[in-house]
């Protein structure tokens, strides 16, 4: 019986050293991994937030009653009963007292730095509902009033000029410039960003003559007798006379980002985009310097720029992930220009514009770039390494070209990624689209990026003049991409409309304009070729926009876009709660604090300036 009992013991022990052999982590030697250290320690968080109507946005939209933070990580999402436990003596709790806590508003596409600059730099022309120019003349005034403080060497730059917002309904010319000087250079710009005017001494700087061929891709404008009228429409054109501009100097620059980051920052954007020929340098020194303050995605202009820098983290290798200096600054991908500008009528089409003003009637506009020149520069792009690619795509001409490269350099003779989900190929605006386009873009797993500040500033206009009401419904066309689960976003393209996140979900999910026209048809009319659904989409929808889908974009998807452990403690708090409140209200919901890793960068003092007020 005593043998017995021992065999039974001993057979005992080897059952359980085989089943402890079996299981990872537990045989003799094994380390156990990070996220096991993490389960068998107990974490003392640094900062718990609660009490507040937490939105995770993860996949099932999840809320929370807690959140825990350690450093600039988030280390606990779930019910107060679990996350209470880790504080500690040095545990900061923070009671939302019934706030909303939503993941940072992630910026899918502006520019950064130029927003900044021209605020420091330029004299701001923008029309109602953006600004306060009318008029010609108030216009001109404006210019002047900047005139009496010019030093020596110095231009007038204005930004933001709005032909359609102007009583006179038209584009200066170097005639109406020229009435504030015509000794001092001046080049504004039209909002767009795609177009500027100059007068006679800046047009003499950059040699331009009745004789200057129009650049590639691009236009000189000229009066009835042929001498240039000083509209210059385009990037190439546009830079005959920039180029020559007296530089920002480097302590400019960094003001304007700093300036750009409280303004980013106020409106609970916790990562920034530079949209286009980005400066690695200048955004380190920027880090460096605490003028940053807010995380930025840099995007290159061109496939050298784009090594330049990639290449300091290593060789080739490297360009196909984002990489980081110092958690805030992120290489992000390289940036293309396809076409023009909407408003300009030099966004590329496959019909002519509902009206041509000053074009022939068959005006289509134009591209950049050939079929063949635009292959080769994603082939370019893509061959060097890099995964991320963003193109500005506003015309339905436009956006079939770039769907022919992108699905070009998906054929087997060129590089393959590890998986095809790790090419993040971006369609940036995506404005005047057709309904056949979304089917390719899903086949292809394509990102459609919505300038949706369209149909509010510039939705009648559209409908009136430029495309007509038919392709006007399907402008930013939102529910074609929900409805084919394209992981679309949203953006504002800042400083073209003001940077507010809030208001583009209220602008995805409403569809008006600024004087309240409906932007939208409930009239589906099958087989003709700018069919349209109505294009409204749910708040749960445009949240992710700004949020998931947009980190998702730019390939941060696992670390940050929602508030899920292990991701970034980047926060911003609301007044109130944008899925739950009247649908109308979304833009009018107050940022009251924004958190980056942990730290606030922002937070509303409105209160105590009232009080302040209240006290003298």
């Amino acid at each position: 019986m005593k043998s017995t009992k021992s065999r039974v013991f001993t057979y005992m022990l080897i059952l359980t050293l085989i089943f402890s052999l079996s299981i990872p982590g537990l045989a003799a030697g094994a380390e156990p991994s990070k996220g096991e250290k993490k389960k068998s320690q107990k974490i003392e968080a640094d900062i718990i937030y609660y009490n507040g109507d937490i939105v995770t946005v993860d996949k099932n939209m999840s809320s929370a009653e807690a959140v825990a933070v350690v450093g600039n990580e988030i280390v606990a999402v779930g019910k107060m009963g679990d996350i209470m436990p880790l504080s500690g003596k040095n545990t900061k709790k923070i009671n939302l007292q019934g706030k909303t806590m939503l993941p940072g508003f992630y910026d899918a596409h502006s520019h950064f730095l130029s927003t900044g600059i021209s605020l420091l730099t330029s004299v701001q022309l923008q029309s109602p509902p953006i600004g306060t120019i009318k008029n010609m003349d108030q216009l001109l005034a404006a210019l002047s009033e900047r005139a009496k403080t010019i030093k020596p060497g110095e231009w007038i730059i204005g930004r933001g000029y709005d032909d359609g917002g102007l009583e006179e309904g038209r584009h200066p010319t170097r005639e109406d410039l020229d009435k504030v000087s015509t000794e001092i250079p001046i080049v504004i710009t039209h909002f767009s960003g795609h177009n500027s005017v100059v007068n006679s001494k800046a047009l003499e700087i950059g040699g331009i003559t009745k004789d200057t061929p129009n650049p590639s891709g691009s236009e000189i404008g000229h009066f009835a007798d042929g001498s240039p009228n000083g509209q210059l429409w385009e990037l190439n054109a546009m830079k005959m006379v920039s180029d020559h501009i007296p530089p920002v100097t480097q302590q400019q620059r960094l003001e304007a980002i700093a300036l750009v980051s409280d303004i980013y920052a106020a409106k609970g954007v916790t990562t920034a985009n530079d949209g286009a020929g980005s400066d690695f340098e200048l955004f380190k020194k920027a880090l460096d310097n605490n003028y940053l303050k807010i995380r930025s995605t840099l995007w290159f202009g061109s496939v050298d720029a784009a090594k330049k820098a990639y290449d300091q983290f290593g060789g080739k290798e490297v360009r196909g992930k984002n990489q980081y200096y110092k958690d805030l600054v992120v290489l992000n991908g390289v940036k293309y220009f396809q076409d023009g500008s909407p408003q300009l009528r030099t966004a590329h089409l496959t019909d002519p514009y509902f009206t041509t003003g000053e074009y022939p009637e068959d005006w289509v506009a134009y591209p950049t770039y050939t079929q063949e020149e635009l292959n080769e520069k994603i082939i370019e792009t893509h061959q060097a390494g890099f995964n991320q690619i963003y193109v500005h795509t506003n015309g339905d001409a436009a956006i079939d070209a770039l769907i022919n490269a992108y699905e070009e350099v998906r054929k087997p003779e060129y590089r393959q990624p590890a998986k095809p989900s790790d090419l993040r190929h971006t369609l940036i605006h995506t404005q005047f689209s057709r309904e056949d386009q979304f089917d390719r873009m899903k086949d292809l797993g394509l990102i459609p990026s919505f300038l949706m500040h369209h149909a509010y500033y510039l939705g009648d206009r559209h409908m009136a003049e430029y495309f007509g009401p038919e392709r006007s419904y399907r402008m930013s066309a939102t529910k074609d991409a929900a409805n084919r689960d394209l992981p679309f976003t949203l953006h504002c393209d800042t400083p073209v409309f003001p940077q507010d996140p809030l208001h583009i979900m209220w602008g995805a999910v409403n569809r008006l304009s600024f004087t309240g026209q409906e932007i939208f048809t409930e009239n589906y009319k099958e087989g003709t070729k700018y069919r349209s659904v109505d294009q409204r989409i749910t708040p749960e929808q445009a949240l992710r926009g700004i949020t998931i889908n947009a980190a998702y974009q730019d390939a941060e998807e696992n670390i940050t876009g929602s508030i899920e452990v292990g991701k970034r403690a980047d926060f911003v708090i609301l007044a109130e709660n944008p899925l739950k409140v009247d649908k109308m209200h979304i833009k009018d919901i107050k940022v009251l604090e924004t958190i980056v890793g942990g730290k606030t960068v922002f937070k509303d003092d409105s209160k105590n300036k009232d009080k302040d007020k209240k006290q003298k």
